[in-house]
């Protein structure tokens, strides 16, 4: 497998490597308040499994990417 950054995709699409350009995206980070008695204690309780489980693996020298990716995207 091959991992290219979006300048290099881009460059390819100038280059005619490539059909489409490489989208463009507007990162902006959003805080947001938890209600207290409703939404801060899951995410609570999910941040602290997460963080339990990450050492672990890091203890075990395993690769905890997935783990964290896979709970971030169904938070």
């Amino acid at each position: 497998m091959f991992r290219h950054t979006r300048d290099t995709l881009r460059e390819y699409y100038r280059l005619g490597l490539l059909e489409k350009d490489v989208p463009r995206r507007e990162v902006r980070d959003n805080a947001i308040t938890l209600e207290p008695t409703r939404e801060a204690d899951p995410y609570r309780q999910v941040s602290d499994y997460v963080r339990h489980y990450y050492r672990f693996a890091q203890k075990e020298q395993r690769n905890v990417q997935g783990l964290g990716d896979t709970v971030s995207y169904r938070c």
